[in-house]
């Protein structure tokens, strides 16, 4: 190359130091002439090693924007979009071409009230971040919650830049929390409220009562030889004749009474705001006559 006319750039090799170590280069070589002839060389260079590293870090902060499962989502300082992830698509149905300079409104359920919202600007601009639990929409319209945080940016004078909005959802979370509630108060059986939320329910009617100096009333029912129906006809059937018990019972009830189990074949009755301690009779007797039907 230094032979030839005309100025040479090479835009990566390797120069060797004085040291041993290695130096990546961009270089451009000019020719020198003496009486029209080539006699030599000037080498410019540039060192590359920052360029390079910084390089590597933007691939590797890309890799990371595309490939983590947090959704996440670039705004300008006026709430602008200008970026998402593909997992930001995958969550909420909404490609790039869909969302890019929109506003993260379009995202709103309508479950939050706007001082919800004004809050978690206000902490935004106070403390440069926000984490919390959130309600979005989906394209399809499906309302979701998800865990938010939204970070902002500064440029070297210190200003605004961008805000970014990192997200997950958390619907499965929520269903099993909501599963695990549910398996905690209620009997798995019949599905009727179980001791604990009973004694919850009958605390709560007591207070009531004493405050709208009202009655209540509490009954007790078990099955007369429920046990030999498991002993000569199973478990299995001991388990249907339960659920249909339930079922004819609870078909006997106001909405706000309750009826729960407390295992085995023990149920227990509240009845709320009575007029007469001989309601609760009246509601006994009724409940009776629907259990004299047979039972297949």
């Amino acid at each position: 190359s230094f032979r030839e006319e005309h100025p040479v750039h090479v835009h990566h090799d390797v120069f060797w130091r004085a040291d041993g170590d290695s130096v990546p280069v961009e270089y451009w070589a000019y020719p020198m002439r003496r009486a029209g002839q080539v006699v030599g060389t000037v080498v410019t260079f540039f060192d590359l090693t920052e360029r390079l590293q910084g390089e590597a870090k933007a691939r590797l902060a890309a890799a990371v924007f595309e490939s983590t499962h947090e959704g996440i989502m670039i705004t300008d300082a006026r709430g602008h979009i200008l970026g998402i992830n593909q997992a930001f698509t995958r969550v909420t149905g909404y490609e790039e071409e869909e969302i890019l300079g929109k506003t993260p409104a379009m995202l709103k359920s309508g479950r939050h009230e706007p001082d919800f919202y004004a809050a978690i600007w206000r902490a935004v601009v106070e403390a440069g971040h926000w984490q919390g639990e959130i309600w979005n929409r989906r394209k399809t319209g499906e309302v979701y919650p998800e865990l938010l945080s939204i970070s902002t940016v500064y440029d070297n004078d210190g200003r605004v830049s961008n805000y970014v909005g990192m997200f997950t959802d958390i619907s499965q979370i929520k269903e099993s929390e909501a599963k695990l509630a549910h398996l905690a108060h209620y009997d798995p059986l019949t599905d009727l409220p179980n001791r604990l939320l009973l004694c919850s329910r009958l605390q709560h009617a007591i207070e009531q009562a004493q405050r709208q100096r009202s009655r209540l009333a509490v009954l007790f029912l078990d099955l007369d030889r429920f046990k030999n129906v498991n002993d000569s006809l199973g478990h299995q059937v001991g388990d249907e004749l339960l659920r249909a018990v339930t079922e004819r019972l609870g078909g006997r009830l106001r909405a706000e009474d309750t009826l729960a189990r407390l295992g085995g074949d023990e149920f227990v009755v509240l009845l709320e705001r009575l007029q007469e301690p001989r309601d609760a009779a009246v509601v006994a007797r009724t409940m009776l006559e629907s259990l004299a039907q047979p039972f297949v």
